[in-house]
């Protein structure tokens, strides 16, 4: 059975409130009367919006029909639903339309035509036999696509144009013959997800009365609800986690040896160097995290600590590494940007980072360092702030590391729904194992990722392959041999490895299904390629 919308559109006016304020009915004859006949095509140009409204009224309850057929489909053709197919329209046999797609007044489709999901297809466009179009395209009205022709995702085609050939993804073509005028962005490496404006603004409003704006009541309790969420006994918020490593290690004896794995971000590094203190660098195993036996043998008289990295969001402690660490009288750090996790804590410290690319993501720039020594806390507490307490007569050697209050009151909210994002993450990174299952990618296992890095070595072949088709991706990490700026080198043949082989793909919490999958069969699509 047809059924038939009949809504009030036009400026303001949303997809819900037509939904609600509308006829659902199934006679033709009276939605053929109504003089805005089929408002319920959203009034949206934009497809990634157009399938944002759709998913969210029915997560809203919303009740809408399977599909909203108003032209004439073949008995042959295969609809999903979700379709709004409008008067005049025809759809030929063995025509396959999936899921969520707008086709307009007087449209043809032709026999043996896919169309996947969330398209937008104007008025009076004419689909030839055997095309194909991908997902969340948009053709304007009036168009032409010739028989055979392959459109790809993320497409906007002009009104009017003329498409004789395939249209590779994010492509916009114009004109007759269809001509390429530019791609569409990229789709994005990282996006964070912040608090909504309205859950954040009372307290803003309440910090610029106040015009306490760093190290005020909102670091404080930030400080105690990560502490305790990541089972340590005390938070000392900083600016950024660069900030925390370099007052962290200034707690060494100038001129002693820091122990770090080669496969790092530099700033692990610089915050060696910033201090005066000699890195000793050494290799890693497989999973990319610090190796214990190079630990072992590089560990000599001068040795004040090793800075271990969780790096891929995996967890560098271990009972072994511990064990060696409290043998040799060397404390044992935790350059812990890259992992935020429940109850974690272990070691000496462990250095946070809450920037844009992190788990946990204030507005900007922030880290906090975990201890669980109170003789620790307290000095680092005077270092963050050029070493005073307020009376500027500073008792020991410090800088300006401090947190500001915006920070804070974003991560607070932010921690409210950490687990849940948390979650959808780890939901994520499943689904790219599964289609991607016959890759070797890091991290191996975590309970909090943050990003997917699939292991190749034709690395670089695959990342200007992926670009070329809208997906933005980085290479974590080069390994510090790699760097310029990194003086003392090393024999370290696994880090250098991964190093030259991985290539981090696109990992937010507003990656879609559609986009996953797309992401995947370009991979793959690149590797069957190579055969």
């Amino acid at each position: 059975m047809n059924h038939y919308i009949i809504g009030i559109g036009g400026v303001g006016k949303s997809a819900k409130d037509i939904c609600k304020e509308g006829i659902l009915t199934e006679s033709k004859d009276l939605a053929l009367k109504a003089k805005f006949y089929f408002t319920i095509a959203f009034g949206i140009n934009y497809m990634k919006e157009r399938k944002f409204v759709w998913e969210s009224l029915i997560k809203d309850g919303t009740k809408i029909p399977k599909n909203i057929i108003g032209g004439w489909v073949s008995p042959q053709a295969k609809i999903g639903k979700g379709n709004i197919i409008l008067n005049n329209s025809t759809v030929a046999h063995s025509t396959e339309i999936m899921d969520n797609n707008f086709i307009g007044y007087n449209t043809d489709i032709d026999h043996n035509v896919l169309i996947r999901n969330h398209n937008y297809i104007s008025p009076g466009v004419t689909i030839c036999s055997y095309v194909k179009i991908g997902d969340l395209n948009m053709i304007g009205a009036g168009a032409t696509i010739i028989p055979e022709v392959k459109i790809g995702y993320n497409c906007v085609i002009g009104a009017g144009a003329v498409v004789l050939r395939d249209i590779k993804d994010y492509e916009v073509v114009i004109g007759n013959p269809a001509r390429r005028l530019s791609k569409m962005e990229q789709i994005r490496f990282n996006w964070p997800k912040y608090p909504q404006l309205s859950e954040i603004e009372p307290t803003i409003r309440e910090l610029l009365t106040t015009g306490q704006v760093t190290n005020g009541k909102y670091v404080k309790v930030f400080e105690e609800r990560v502490a305790e969420f990541c089972g340590s006994k005390y938070g000392i918020g900083t600016s950024s986690c660069s900030s925390g490593l370099n007052i962290l290690l200034s707690t060494l004896p100038k001129g002693t040896e820091v122990i770090i794995p080669a496969l790092t971000f530099v700033a692990t590094y610089e915050a060696v160097k910033w201090n005066n203190l000699n890195p000793v660098i050494v290799d890693v195993n497989e999973s990319g995290l610090i190796d214990v036996e190079s630990v072992e043998k590089s560990i000599g008289n001068k040795a004040s600590a090793v800075l271990a990295v969780n790096l891929y969001a995996q967890d560098a402690y271990s009972k072994e590494l511990h064990d060696l660490c409290a043998e040799k009288k060397i404390k044992l750090f935790f350059d812990s940007a890259p992992l935020f996790q429940e109850k974690f804590f272990k070691g000496d410290a462990q250095v946070l980072s809450f920037g844009p690319t992190k788990v946990l993501a204030t507005l900007g720039e922030a880290g906090m360092i975990l201890t669980n020594s109170e003789e620790l806390f307290n000095t680092l507490k005077l270092k963050r702030t050029h070493g005073h307490s307020g009376n500027l007569l500073s008792e020991v050697f410090g800088t300006n590391a401090r947190q500001s209050e915006i920070m804070a009151i974003v991560g607070l909210e932010q921690l409210k729904g950490i687990k849940e994002q948390m979650d959808e993450r780890l939901k994520i990174y499943e689904k790219f194992k599964n289609l991607l299952k016959d890759f070797d990618c890091l991290p191996v296992s975590s309970k909090s990722i943050k990003e997917f890095v699939i292991l190749t070595e034709f690395r670089d072949e695959l990342e200007k392959y992926l670009n070329d088709n809208g997906i933005s991706t980085k290479r974590y990490y080069p390994s510090l041999n790699m760097v310029p700026t990194v003086e003392e080198k090393a024999e370290t043949p696994v880090a250098d490895q991964i190093a030259s082989r991985c290539l981090a793909l696109p990992f937010h919490l507003f990656l879609d299904d559609t986009q996953i999958t797309y992401i995947c069969d370009k991979v793959n699509e690149f590797f069957k390629n190579k055969k």
